[in-house]
This record gives structure tokens, C-alpha cells and sequence, in this order.
């Protein structure tokens, strides 16, 4: 008999989903002086006080470089996007993303789908990105996990100057009440 098991609707798991899942920064860490003085450093300063992140200057970056990141098997409970974001989107490194940018973007961030554990999410640390809602859910649906956005200020270290937005691929959102945490 082959490997087939003998009751085919039955799946028995002993291992957590989120057991070969961790949580993986994504940075853009060049100085962006188009961010004003306040944020020009923003990206080098998280980069410098975050351990095992990896690095992006576009989206096609981001998706190698986190890809590259995982170890074999591995899957990631939290996807944590450092990069600015504005009123009507976010960068990521030198691709801006909006409304409009997305369905050029999706085919090179879509090889990102798959690689997220049970439960895992994706976390866009940066200002105002979830002011677009409609923007969070098209990622969401992309990756098939739910995204979380500050609508206010933002930094990598939990601080907001408005709610924690969280939507799912659905469609559905609710304000999140902190930082979104992996369960790993």
C-alpha cells in the first residue's frame, strides 16, 4: 500500500503550525532624505537596532530577500515591512505603492503567497498606510493572510499616533488594540 493513510479526511499534526515559523523584519535602510529631516534616518536607525533583519530597495528585493532569508521548510508567522508610508500608500525601498502601482507590483510580490505559516500575518510599519484600507485588503488577498498598518505616525518601535488597523483577505477589518504579535 502506498502512503495514502487508511482514513483520508483525518489529518493528525503534532507539530505547532507556527513550530518552523519566525518572525522576519524587512528594512529599507538607506538614509531617504525625500522623507524630510525627521525621517531621513528612520530606516538606518530601526536597521541598526533590529537583529537578523533583512534589507530592500524595491519590491522585487523585499520578495528575494525575505524568500532567501527562510531556511528550508521554514515559513514566516510575522512579516514585519519597514519602509515610509503616506496617505495614499507605501514605498517599498524605491517602489511606490498605491492603488494604482498594485497590479504592476503584484506579479513580483505574489511569490510571496506560500511562504506564510498558520496564522501568520504581514505587519507594514510605516505612516498612515492604513488610511487605505483598500490598499491593505488587495495585499491581503495577495498573501492570503491578514495585514496590519498604523492610520497614524509610526516606528518600529510600536509607537502610533493613531489605531492598529488590521484587514483580512476577506475583507473584513477591525482597529487591532497593540502591536500585532506572532505566535511563535
Amino acid at each position: 500500500m502506498g502512503g495514502a493513510p487508511l482514513v483520508p479526511w483525518v489529518n493528525i499534526s503534532y507539530v505547532s503550525p507556527m513550530a518552523n515559523a519566525r518572525s522576519l523584519y524587512v528594512i529599507d535602510d538607506r538614509v531617504d532624505w525625500e522623507a524630510g529631516a525627521a525621517g531621513a534616518f528612520w530606516g538606518p536607525f530601526i536597521a541598526l537596532t533590529t537583529i537578523g533583519e533583512v534589507t530592500m530597495t524595491s519590491a522585487e528585493s523585499m520578495v528575494d530577500n525575505v524568500i532567501d532569508a527562510l531556511r528550508p521548510g521554514e515559513r514566516l508567522a510575522a512579516l514585519r515591512v519597514v519602509d515610509h508610508g503616506w496617505r495614499n500608500g507605501l514605498e517599498l525601498g524605491d517602489d511606490m505603492v498605491t492603488e494604482r502601482s498594485f497590479d504592476r507590483l503584484a506579479p513580483v510580490l505574489a511569490a510571496l503567497h506560500g511562504h506564510f505559516a498558520c496564522g501568520g500575518f504581514v505587519h507594514f510599519i510605516g505612516c498612515h498606510v492604513a488610511l487605505k484600507p483598500g490598499l491593505m485588503h488587495r495585499f491581503a488577498r495577495l498573501w492570503d493572510v491578514p495585514v496590519y498598518g498604523g492610520t497614524g505616525t509610526t516606528n518600529g518601535y510600536r509607537m502610533n499616533g493613531g489605531d492598529w488597523v488590521e484587514v483580512r483577505p476577506c475583507g473584513r477589518s477591525a482597529r487591532a488594540r497593540r502591536w500585532p504579535r506572532a505566535r511563535v
